[in-house]
């Protein structure tokens, strides 16, 4: 894990704490939008394979916070792994689904204008 990497994932960890016991649910991805915004060329080409990589993770919340960053930022790069997101989401049960993948669609829709 590089440094962007480390630092995406323990801002993410301490504003997920920090969020639950101030009750501000936007307090993660403000934090992570923050440091982005922070990070030198090379480490935002290292923060954007992680948001790409976070919109495939199990963890629902994972998934919500990398595509609040990507689409407020544009993060054209993580076009292919929300591509990936889209395909396994036709196929997935969960009730949350057909809203997760409108989500998805609008912001590959976003990008790829």
């Amino acid at each position: 894990m590089n440094d962007a990497s480390s630092q995406l994932e323990a801002i993410r960890a301490s504003a997920i704490a920090e969020a639950e016991q101030c009750k501000n649910s936007m307090l993660v991805v403000t934090r992570l939008l923050d440091a982005y915004r922070g990070f030198a060329p090379a480490e935002r080409e290292e923060a954007d394979r992680v948001l790409a990589e976070w919109t495939l993770a199990d963890e629902e919340s994972r998934r919500y916070d990398a595509l609040a960053v990507i689409r407020e930022l544009r993060v054209t790069a993580a076009v292919p792994a929300l591509r990936e997101r889209d395909r396994r989401l036709d196929s997935e049960s969960d009730p949350g689904a057909p809203f997760e993948q409108k989500k998805v669609r609008a912001v590959l829709d976003e990008l790829e204008a």
